[in-house]
């Protein structure tokens, strides 16, 4: 298969602005300069081994998932996560037909790193909805509803509930927001933290 380098490079992009790094911070990860780390992110070429596995861990994915993107193979531990489930709901035996959707879709995902409250409440929809989340799209949706649902209850709580809520509804939002961006761009974080810095280059 061959590999795509301006999707890489996207891909590398996004994982240096989630970092907040500009391009001269990103490339000193690597003892490399803000030129590499420029053509890198342009496609121009790809980091070598040693550092496109240093790149997938600061991102937290395979590398083969900063190569091949949602074809990639996965970074969660499925098996692990089916055992923490089981656990969370007392030994009651795991749909397996939700569990492959889920599987399926979080690994689509793989940029959003989710959390194990994540995964099981995707797992709770796969199993509850007679039409599975299946694309990028349709997680997308899920999120922002989600968020929405959680909002209407902003009136019924206040004080630490209403705070937890609201932390919730913004993650969620956060999840729609970067795959809506990643579907359009290819790119899925913003130069935002890098820009919040002192007299530092917004590249």
């Amino acid at each position: 298969m061959e590999i795509d380098n301006i999707a890489v490079g996207n891909r590398i992009k996004s994982i240096r602005l989630d970092k907040g790094a500009t391009m001269e911070e990103f490339g000193k990860f690597f003892n490399t300069s803000k030129g590499t780390v420029n053509n890198w992110e342009k496609g121009r070429n790809l980091p070598n081994k040693e550092n496109l596995l240093k790149i997938a861990k600061l991102g937290n994915m395979t590398v083969s998932q900063l190569i091949n993107g949602e074809t990639g193979i996965s970074h969660y531990n499925w098996e692990y996560i089916s055992d923490i489930m089981k656990q969370y709901f007392n030994n009651y035996p795991i749909d397996k037909v939700a569990f492959k959707n889920t599987q399926t879709i979080v690994d689509l995902a793989f940029f959003l790193n989710l959390g194990i409250d994540d995964i099981i409440n995707i797992y709770l929809y796969q199993k509850e909805n007679k039409k599975p989340l299946g694309t990028l799209e349709e997680l997308q949706k899920y999120f922002e509803i989600t968020s929405d649902g959680l909002m209407s209850y902003s009136d019924s709580v206040d004080g630490e509930a209403l705070m937890d809520l609201e932390i919730q509804a913004s993650f969620l939002n956060s999840y729609a927001y970067k795959i809506n961006k990643y579907l359009n761009t290819g790119v899925w974080a913003s130069p935002t933290i890098s820009r919040l810095k002192k007299n530092k280059p917004t590249n």
